[in-house]
């Protein structure tokens, strides 16, 4: 088949990506790649600047933004070598997925495992992202890459934690 030498496995993300003068397909997957194409799949590149979770962790999640950029932002899992634990960072990617730089890392010991983590944005927001921790809720100003936190709640019992939600009216719904 056409991808026999090629397969990408645990993808956490597929879109499209139009401009005015390009059509790139955009892929999150296993092992910390992330692999974007410009002839809709026939041949793919691998983005840079993601050494941390190529090396140890993966990807957990991309939110790609509505802005002029089509910013990406990656939250990943990898493992700092100087404090020796695991931690939770955050990327992001202002060319389309083709690189993407380090914003900030988040450590085990204080701020709990990458299963305690995970991004959203709705898909027609421009500047609207949002992290969840544990039981805390952060804004990410999209212009500083701060994350501001924004709401704080109990947790009966802590295990994988995701974020999702919807925007209805101007009221944002986070789940």
């Amino acid at each position: 088949s056409l991808n026999e030498q090629f397969q990408m496995t645990g993808i956490t993300m597929i879109r499209m990506i139009h401009t005015d003068t390009l059509k790139r397909l955009v892929v999150s997957a296993g092992g910390g790649y992330f692999y974007f194409s410009d002839d809709e799949g026939m041949s793919w590149d691998t983005a840079s600047g993601l050494n941390g979770p190529q090396d140890w962790g993966g990807i957990i999640r991309c939110v790609l933004m509505n802005d002029s950029l089509h910013t990406i932002y990656m939250l990943a899992k990898q493992w700092d070598y100087i404090a020796w634990e695991s931690t939770t960072c955050l990327y992001k990617s202002t060319d389309l997925g083709q690189s993407f730089a380090l914003i900030t890392c988040m450590e085990e010991s204080v701020y709990g495992g990458s299963s305690t983590f995970d991004i959203w944005a709705p898909r027609s927001e421009s500047n609207t992202c949002y992290l969840i921790n544990q039981d805390n809720i952060y804004y990410l100003d999209t212009s500083s890459g701060d994350l501001y936190l924004i709401a704080n709640f109990t947790v009966d019992t802590l295990g994988y934690t995701v974020l999702t939600g919807c925007k209805q009216g101007g009221t944002t719904y986070l789940y």
